[in-house]
């Protein structure tokens, strides 16, 4: 049986909101924020407004993507197949 990212993020948010220790609270914190990067997200479309043109963005930092699976930025996870490419 493989886990997901998705059931990952649950499971240590709810280990999160039990903790009453600072230091674990951050570790676990960290940990979130790390498997959310993880969780695959669909490129945005940006209208570059000085050409016209529209662009796909990653919708986690904004920075403009050229068919990456990764953001080369923020290291976002990116799922193409939804990406429609219209404003």
């Amino acid at each position: 049986m493989s886990i997901t990212y998705e059931q990952t993020l649950q499971w240590l948010t709810n280990r999160h909101a039990t903790m009453r220790i600072p230091k674990s609270m951050e570790a676990v914190g960290k940990a979130i924020d790390a498997v959310e990067y993880r969780i695959e997200k669909t490129p945005m479309p940006k209208n570059m407004h000085y050409s016209g043109m529209i662009v796909a963005s990653c919708p986690t930092c904004g920075e403009e993507l050229d068919g990456e699976e990764y953001c080369p930025s923020c290291g976002q996870a990116l799922k193409w197949e939804d990406y429609d490419g219209e404003s």
